[in-house]
């Protein structure tokens, strides 16, 4: 947020719109997640064709989720991390890198964020990724981890970043709750 943005062409991001709250999108090689409420299992369900697209890549893709983390207070259900950790079993292979970023500068944003790092370090997840605390972050780890670090990369994924965030929002509560 913030940062300026390259024009986006529209047939260069995929929106796959999921419902309000959440939206899927496809940049290249970059499979992006925006959230602004907690995923329920029927909407990781909806993101299964595109982590087959992008395992049928001939060269593995990225994997970006933005949690909006002064909206989405809930946490995903049981049935709903378990579908998230075999996703990450069958799908893994297909990432090189992976970021989630847990948007926000409160307490209770910080401590989910260390908490899920000191996880991560005890328990590896087959799927490569990293947590964050801004989206530009988030970007730069992708992009490095595809070896496309560039001013134009970076200007057109935070762009499509923000197109989700705008989409994601569009009919959407202000937060599912505490």
């Amino acid at each position: 947020m913030g940062q300026p943005t390259a024009p986006l062409a529209e047939e260069e991001l995929r929106l796959i719109p999921v419902r309000p709250g959440i939206c899927y999108g496809m940049l290249g090689p970059v499979f992006l997640l925006f959230y602004r409420t907690a995923p329920a299992f029927e909407d990781l369900r909806q993101r299964l064709p595109h982590l087959d697209e992008l395992r049928a890549r001939s060269e593995k893709g990225a994997f970006l989720s933005v949690i909006d983390g002064s909206r989405a207070k809930a946490f995903p259900d049981h049935p709903t991390r378990q579908e998230t950790k075999r996703q990450a079993q069958e799908f893994g292979e297909a990432v090189a890198v992976g970021a989630v970023v847990l948007e926000g500068d409160g307490v209770r944003e910080s401590l989910i964020r260390s908490f899920v790092r000191g996880l991560l370090m005890l328990k590896r997840s087959p799927m490569p990724y990293r947590f964050f605390a801004t989206v530009e972050d988030g970007v730069d780890h992708c992009l490095d981890g595809l070896g496309q670090a560039n001013d134009a990369a970076r200007a057109k994924l935070l762009a499509a970043v923000e197109v989700l965030r705008e989409r994601a929002a569009e009919g959407a509560p202000d937060d599912d709750g505490d």
